[in-house]
């Protein structure tokens, strides 16, 4: 469905259409460098991207009328690729630190997957292809995308907790060989960041922390790099908010974040393939069978049947029929049905449309020896103005009066059939 802006929001709204593009395409980039070394390079403009879509998706909130955009305007899915965004000014409210408490910040980070939906949004202006092709090809598109959102929301709570789990073990046992004593495995482990015990939180070096931000940071922060240990269920808080184990560990993630990384690059690379292939090749496939219907909708609207025709000459058989084969592809069958229905129009000559319904034309084709096409046509004409002025007339009478008159030319028409 095409919207047309607000007075005043017209030039807004071909600025953002043209940046759009490029911003999509720039965040895709940027999310697929977040799954690599250049991450903390990449978190700040990625994070100004994602501010930008919040922005662009108020400023149509406000251009178009609200209820069109969301629903017919595909608005919502603008929304999904701009929560990211939202989130960022989220960030320092008690609604996040709610969230981040109940250990849900990864979700947060997967998220930013669902920019791939914008990539729809300039699918029209990439490809010059009617408003049902690119409706149809969203639709699947956007369908692929939530799929592949929710199948890595799973993969990360399930497989990466499982290589946790596996490296977890391995402190375990490290933690009971030492007495169960944190500090002194803290000390013989190079890669804790920090770790707690006895309900205070230090660094590697045995330094009392007591900025609970610290620690937030770490394990909620952008670059996501350690995983938490946590030897009791018992937890304190510096803040009131954040849950610390009071014996526990902060480890860095080391070849659990790899593997992570190098499996998400596998997902995005596969869902980017896929979306290429949804927008051009099945975007192909329905330009192809819109072009027959076009092309004969086209035809009988213009009363011009010769490209239709041509176009249906390749699917004749050696008698010059067109028959129709269960087995064959619809499209095919309805251009054939199509140019089948083109010829009998054209054979019928001026009677135009009737020369379609029922094989009318081939009908009065075979009356030539008893009167002209001319002759034919006449009839047909006093007959039309007949019964127009008949259903002028029956407008006036009763129902009973039609029955019975019904009746009484019911013998009449049947003798004249059978005479004819």
């Amino acid at each position: 469905m095409t919207l047309h802006p607000r007075r005043g929001f017209g030039v807004l709204i071909k600025i953002a259409d043209f940046l759009n593009p490029f911003i999509v395409l720039l965040s895709i980039v940027g999310l697929f460098m977040e799954y690599t070394d250049l991450k903390p390079w990449v978190i700040f403009p990625n994070q100004i991207l994602s501010v930008i879509f919040v922005g662009d998706f108020l400023l149509r909130c406000i251009a178009f009328p609200l209820g069109k955009y969301l629903w017919k305007g595909f608005g919502w899915v603008d929304f999904l690729a701009s929560l990211p965004g939202f989130f960022i000014f989220l960030g320092n409210t008690p609604l996040l630190s709610v969230l981040k408490v109940v250990r849900i910040g990864r979700f947060f980070r997967i998220i930013r997957i669902l920019r791939f939906l914008r990539v729809f949004d300039f699918l029209k202006r990439m490809k010059n292809d009617s408003p049902w092709i690119q409706n149809r090809v969203m639709q699947i598109g956007i369908t692929v995308v939530l799929i592949f959102v929710t199948g890595i929301v799973v993969m990360d709570t399930t497989a990466k907790s499982q290589l946790e789990t596996l490296k977890t073990e391995t402190v375990f046992q490290q933690f009971e060989a030492n007495g169960r004593d944190v500090a002194s495995l803290a000390a013989l482990r190079t890669d804790i960041k920090m770790y707690a015990t006895k309900g205070q939180l230090y660094t590697r070096e045995g330094q009392l922390v007591t900025d609970p931000a610290l620690y937030d940071d770490l394990v909620n922060g952008e670059l996501l790099s350690v995983m938490e240990v946590a030897f009791t269920a018992a937890r304190f808080s510096l803040d009131g908010q954040l849950q610390i184990p009071s014996e526990g560990l902060l480890l860095d993630a080391g070849e659990v974040g790899v593997y992570h990384n190098q499996l998400m690059l596998i997902l995005l690379t596969t869902l980017l393939v896929i979306l290429t292939v949804i927008i051009f090749y099945m975007g192909s496939l329905f330009a192809r069978d819109m072009r027959v219907v076009q092309l004969i909708i086209d035809s009988f609207d213009a009363e011009d049947h010769l490209l239709l025709l041509q176009e249906a000459q390749g699917l004749e058989e050696m008698d010059g029929q067109l028959r129709i084969d269960p087995e064959e592809d619809e499209m095919v069958g309805l251009l054939k049905v199509a140019a089948k229905t083109a010829r009998r129009l054209e054979s019928g000559g001026a009677m135009g449309g009737l020369g379609a319904l029922g094989g009318f034309g081939e009908s009065f084709g075979d009356q030539e020896s008893q009167s002209s096409n001319g002759q034919v046509l006449e009839e047909i004409r006093q007959l039309r103005y007949m019964l127009e002025d008949m259903e002028t007339s029956m407008k006036s009478i009763t129902r009973e009066t039609a029955l019975e008159a019904l009746k009484v030319a019911t013998p009449a028409i049947i003798k004249f059939m059978k005479k004819g």
